[in-house]
Parts: structure tokens; C-alpha cells; sequence
């Protein structure tokens, strides 16, 4: 007999099978580590009771000048504010992500959807029914009421603060607007009818505010739309970025003039802007293809950018920064600025993640954010196993430890914890989570009941010229703070790589440190499973051995 160490180093290995990264871990959930011992991700609770008119697609927090937490929220239809109660306070003649036109002529099948307006639509079905009592009536080349996923862009929420006042933005409807913190009844969020439209916006250290993806249609007669010296387009080429005037958001807007410093650039790029993202170096700003800085450079330019070179980009929630790390999600890779270069990010499962994320419903619905009380980026993505085209499934990256993890949950919106002292996200049925609170699932549900607490590992490579094995027990090294009974060893056994696996276990510890066990086999796997909702960790794992010559 000989005991082995077996655990293998913290984050999960993927290959094509489990065979082929031997004595690394192959799949988890809801699980992490923490300087190298295993442990659960925390819990969930409720911070609202009411659920919005619509889903949640950003959450942004910050503190007043006097360190009120407050935070807003972003919907598909709506603006909230969460402090202490959920309040709506979107402008009116917002325009929400799915008030957009149709797809036109010759988008989907002859015939199929074409409707005078969307009131004649019964239940909105999609392009393509064969069901004429789905639609009213039909009109050749008409445009449709629907514009399917396929032909729209991704639209996404922008939030940063001025002063104590919130700025804010939704791609869909292009205003930017302000709203003031105020004890009592909320006020609805004010429209800066000076500011160009655009996609997003962000406030720079020098306190001017950014326009990301700026224009002006050619109505300059429109009170919301001034002629204040940005060039006119009909179109919007989705390539500048306005700026304000120091220090003045409300009027500061006016680049005919010549002694302020309000000002705009046109990035000589391939693809329009798709979204920004601050970082200490100014501004990051990301195309379909390309990344750039943009940086302040003082009078009379004030800000200038320079390329950093070619990426891919997914979708504009997809990225978060921390650490002096800035991530997203990139069609074919992961995508690292470090401050200085951008350069591929090696995830050790991204063929897995590309084969199970929902590719369509991905682009609209995926989002990132770094997790705040660890070091820890979090993307989180709809499969293709879901049935709602909403996330369902995170993957995670530790960028102080470098490993990766993966697992489930679903979350249409997420926000660490940099402001407060947890994240917060919401959930599909449109209630705001606190999140990394406990040890349950929404404050009561179970998740150890359901196993969805657990690593796995690949095969462990512990047989002699592969020869088969016995394992007949196992001691675990657990934190002596806690009660460390709060899990159990699976084995998978197989004798070729092709057969199915057999299950021996589940084994649980004894209270003196051992757990009795057996296992036979030439290719064994291993699971780490929670039995209860609490803390526990685990170390090192030592199986004893026992080669019974047999090669067969």
C-alpha cells in the first residue's frame, strides 16, 4: 500500500476528454479557491421584494457626498434607482431596447410577418410563422413589426457619476442623462438636451463628459438634437466621441466656440465603436475589430488617441476591469489590456465555452464584472441548454491566482463589490440579489440539496504503467476552524477510455480524518461534493493506493 497526493493545482483543465489532462480538474460549480484550498462560492439573499417592468441589463453603484450607497439600474424598458426601495425613474420618450424599427423588405420569408403596425400582432410571434392568426394584415413590403436578433445590434446600458449625480446612457435611446441623489421622493432622471446622442458616455478625470459613438442627425432644428458644431449624419458613422466642457455638462456643448474646451475626434477605424470602458491610462475604447486609448493631452486638443492594435469583440457587457486588468470576451479568445499592450488570454476551456454558449441570445445578454471581494473576473452567458435565451452558466478567471473556474446560475445583471461591501446581481425573475451573503441560494433555497456545490477532477494518473488499482481510502487536509463534514468523495472508474464510467461513493469522512472508500480501476476521476450549505475547505487530498498487478 502507498498513499498518493492527488489533488491537482486550482482551475479547471478542459480538453477534448478527461484522459487527455491528466490530474487536473475537469469541471465545477459553485465552487473556488482561495490560496489553493477549495472552498464554496457564497450565497445569495433578496434586496427587493417587487420585481421590474422589464429585465436588468446593467447595475452600476456609487456613493453621494454623504456615503449613501445608491444604485442604478438599467432595464430593457426603464431607469431605477435602488436605495432603500426600487423606484422608476426614466425619462419619458425613452426609447428602450426593444422599441426598435423593423428589419424591412426582404428580411425572413416572403410574406411572413408584415404588418401594418405592432398592435395587429397577436403574442408578437417571431419571423417566419406559418400561423396567419398570429398576424394581422399582411402587406407586401412593408417593413416588419419585428426586427429578429439576427439583424440587430446588441444595445446596453453606460453609467458613471458627476460629482454626486449619476450619468447615464442606454444605447437605444442615445440621451444622456443626469439624475441627483435626493432624500424623499425620487426625481425622474433629467435629459441634457444640450449633449449629442450617441451609444454610451464616461467622465474623465479632467470632469468632462464623453459621448462615446457622438452624432447629430440633420434636424438641427430639434431642441434635442443642436447644431453646437459636431457634424450632422443621418446615419451616424458610430466613429466619434464628443466631449464636453470642463467642469459644465449642462451647457458645455458648444464646439463653435473657440475659448472653451469642449471638442469630438473621429477614429480612423474599420468598424464603429461598439462600447468604452475607463482605465487608469483614459479611456478604452473598443470597435468590432480594434482597441484604442484615448488620453487626455491638455490645450488646445485636450484629448487625442492612439491604436493598440487588432482584437475581436463579442458583445459591449462583456468586459470589466480591475487590478489594472482589463478583460473581454473576443470571438475567437479572451482579451487582456494590461495597460500598456492588448494581447490574447488564455482560457484553458474556451472550445467548451464556444460550444455551449448560445450564440445568438449570447450577443445581447452576456455581461462581465470583476467580483470585488475576491480577485475574480465573472462572465456569464446564456447555453444553449437554456431555455429562456438568458445566462445560465458563468465561467470565472482568479487573475491574482491565474486559474479558471466554471458553473451555473442565472443572472440577467451583475455589479462587484467596489462600492459596496458585496455584489449585487439581478436574477431573471427581475429581483435584485446580494450576492457572496451566506451560503443559500436566494436566501433559501438549497444548493447543496440540488449538487451544485462540487469539483471534478480529470483521471487522476496514480496507476503504476497503468496497471489497475484499488482505492480503499482517502484523508483530506480541512481548515481545523470549521466543521470540515460538510462534503463527500465520488469515484469514477473505467477500465478503457471508452467504456462508461462506474460509480463508487458517495464516501463520507469519519470524524477522525480518514474516509473509508473503494475503487477499482485503470482510469479513475474523482468528485469533491458539499453535503450541506455552510464553509468548508479543503486541502490536500491523499488516496491509499493499492496496485493489484493486473493489467488487463
Amino acid at each position: 500500500m502507498a498513499w498518493m497526493n492527488v489533488l491537482p493545482r486550482p482551475g479547471v483543465i478542459r480538453l477534448a476528454t478527461p484522459n487527455d489532462a491528466p490530474n487536473s480538474f475537469w469541471a465545477t460549480d459553485n465552487v473556488r479557491w482561495v490560496a489553493g484550498a477549495l472552498c464554496p462560492t457564497g450565497g445569495s439573499t433578496r434586496l427587493t421584494t417587487q420585481p421590474m417592468a422589464s429585465v436588468a441589463r446593467k447595475i452600476f453603484q456609487w456613493r453621494d457626498a454623504t456615503n449613501e450607497i445608491w444604485t442604478a439600474i438599467g432595464a430593457e424598458q426603464q431607469l431605477y434607482i435602488l436605495y432603500g426601495s426600487l423606484t422608476n425613474v426614466t425619462p419619458s420618450g425613452f426609447k428602450g431596447f426593444n422599441d426598435y424599427d423593423g428589419g424591412g423588405y426582404g428580411i425572413g420569408y416572403y410574406d411572413a410577418g408584415a404588418s401594418p403596425d405592432a398592435a395587429k400582432c397577436v403574442n408578437d410571434n417571431p419571423i417566419g410563422t406559418t400561423d396567419p392568426t398570429k398576424f394581422g394584415t399582411s402587406v407586401y413590403g412593408r417593413k416588419y413589426h419585428e426586427n429578429p436578433p439576427e439583424y440587430r445590434k446588441p444595445d446596453y446600458w453606460s453609467f458613471d457619476t458627476w460629482g454626486q449625480n449619476l450619468v447615464a446612457m442606454s444605447s437605444s435611446d442615445g440621451r444622456l442623462l443626469q439624475f441627483a441623489p435626493t432624500f424623499g421622493v425620487l426625481p425622474t432622471a433629467t435629459v441634457m438636451t444640450n449633449a449629442p446622442r450617441g451609444i454610451g458616455t464616461i467622465v474623465t478625470p479632467e470632469r468632462s463628459c464623453f459621448v462615446i459613438g457622438a452624432y447629430n442627425p440633420q434636424a438641427s432644428t430639434d431642441a434635442v438634437k443642436p447644431n453646437n458644431g459636431l457634424p450632422y449624419s443621418d446615419t451616424n458613422s458610430g466613429r466619434f466621441i464628443a466631449w464636453s466642457d470642463f467642469e459644465n455638462i449642462d451647457t458645455g456643448w458648444n464646439y463653435n466656440q473657440v475659448t472653451g474646451q469642449a471638442g469630438w475626434l473621429q477614429l480612423e477605424a474599420t468598424t464603429p465603436i461598439v462600447t468604452s470602458i475607463e482605465v487608469k491610462e483614459g479611456v478604452l475604447v473598443l470597435t468590432q475589430r480594434e482597441a484604442f486609448i484615448v488620453q487626455y493631452v491638455g490645450a488646445p486638443y485636450f484629448y487625442s488617441y492612439r491604436p493598440l492594435g487588432n482584437t475581436t469583440f463579442y458583445t459591449p457587457n462583456a468586459i470589466a476591469t480591475a487590478g489594472g486588468r482589463t478583460i473581454w470576451l473576443g470571438d475567437e479568445t479572451f482579451w487582456l489590456y494590461d495597460g500598456a499592450t492588448i494581447q490574447p488570454l488564455q482560457c484553458p476551456f474556451f472550445n467548451d465555452l464556444k460550444q455551449d454558449i448560445d450564440d445568438l441570445n449570447s450577443h445581447f445578454r452576456c455581461h462581465m464584472h470583476a467580483n470585488g471581494k475576491f480577485p475574480e473576473f465573472w462572465l456569464e452567458y446564456p447555453s444553449i441548454n437554456s431555455t429562456d435565451g438568458e445566462c445560465d452558466k458563468y465561467i470565472i478567471w482568479n487573475y491574482a491566482e491565474n486559474w479558471w473556474a466554471a458553473g451555473s446560475r442565472r443572472r440577467t445583471a451583475s455589479c462587484g463589490a467596489t462600492t459596496a461591501n458585496f455584489p449585487i446581481a439581478t436574477g431573471v425573475d427581475k429581483i435584485v440579489y446580494r450576492h457572496e451573503d451566506g451560503w443559500l441560494e436566494d436566501g433559501s433555497k438549497s444548493r447543496a440539496a440540488e449538487g451544485r456545490i462540487y469539483v471534478e477532477t480529470s483521471v487522476l494518473d496514480i496507476g503504476a504503467n497503468n496497471k489497475i488499482i484499488d482505492v480503499n481510502q482517502a484523508m483530506v487536509a480541512c481548515d481545523p476552524s470549521f466543521n470540515n463534514q460538510n462534503y463527500s468523495l465520488t469515484f469514477f472508474s473505467k477500465f478503457t477510455p471508452d467504456q462508461n464510467d462506474v460509480q463508487f461513493g458517495p464516501y463520507y469522512p469519519r470524524p477522525d480524518g480518514y474516509l473509508d472508500c473503494r475503487a477499482t480501476a485503470r482510469d479513475i476521476r474523482m468528485r469533491v461534493k458539499a453535503t450541506d450549505d455552510a464553509y468548508w475547505s479543503v486541502g490536500a487530498i491523499r488516496l491509499n493506493i493499492v496496485p493489484t498487478g493486473s493489467d488487463r
